[in-house]
């Protein structure tokens, strides 16, 4: 409690900036539920509709990320904040494209791919908890493999894809004009995300005679995470606000204004 009392003091106007675009975000989806009828699925664009999902689970990792900042684990929050900008990047993808519901069908049809994966591990393995479970997963085995044929013809795929869009992140980045985060940040994340020693010794106390262990909170990289989530979220309200007329440019414009100027 000590180090998170200190650090919201140190950071203060980083955390306000932080809140105020929280506010923003309930502002905005108080809009949009307000006018939930207009905003039905059957109503509107698939892209859309793919759109809200990717929105909703950004909402939620710019919170656990702006908690786990306030905590002083930053270097953990790095991993939220690699599934953070992958959204992003994903969303630009899908909507900047000439055919964007074409590709938010098979965003969402990737699924199939996923679950055709998951059928071997219940097909071999006879130690499952559930053995219920087991027997409901494997009896959709013809339906699960019958799509994923279907999507190979309708997306006109010939080999394994390693990704929903056939692309690799850093492809798909490069795409859409986001080559310097996906090479600066994209790739940092990873360094944490995936075990690597590049990665998990930033945490580490080192002199010339000793290293000390600790799990205890610490200044790393909280101010740089911070930063560019306050950014990739603001991104995110302005596509929110643009696809769905929800009318508050100039509350994000007031803020992108504020912000810059402090920081």
């Amino acid at each position: 409690m000590a180090f998170k009392h200190e650090n919201l003091k140190k950071n203060k106007e980083l955390f306000e900036c932080a809140d105020n675009l929280y506010h923003l975000i309930d502002t905005l989806l108080i809009v949009f539920n307000q006018s939930s009828n207009n905003f039905r699925p059957s109503r509107i664009p698939k892209y859309k509709n793919t759109f809200l999902y990717l929105f909703n689970t950004s909402i939620r990792h710019y919170k656990s990320i702006d908690l786990l900042c306030q905590e002083g684990h930053g270097m953990s929050a790095l991993i939220l904040m690699r599934s953070l900008l992958e959204n992003l990047i994903t969303t630009k993808y899908i909507i900047l494209n000439k055919n964007p519901n074409e590709l938010a069908q098979r965003f969402e049809e990737y699924k199939w791919l996923l679950m055709r994966k998951q059928l071997k591990y219940w097909k071999t393995n006879k130690q499952v908890e559930s053995k219920k479970l087991q027997k409901s997963i494997l009896s959709k085995e013809p339906e699960i493999l019958a799509k994923v044929k279907e999507y190979k013809v309708n997306f006109k795929v010939k080999n394994g894809l390693s990704t929903w869009s056939g692309k690799s992140v850093e492809r798909m980045a490069e795409v859409v004009g986001m080559s310097n985060e996906y090479n600066l940040v994209y790739r940092m994340c990873c360094l944490i995300s995936h075990p690597s020693m590049l990665g998990i010794i930033q945490e580490v106390k080192r002199t010339e005679e000793y290293t000390y262990f600790s799990s205890d909170p610490s200044y790393c990289n909280i101010i740089t995470n911070m930063i560019l989530t306050i950014e990739y979220m603001h991104t995110f309200l302005s596509v929110y606000n643009d696809l769905f007329e929800l009318g508050k440019k100039q509350e994000l414009d007031l803020f992108l204004k504020k912000y810059k100027v402090g920081f």
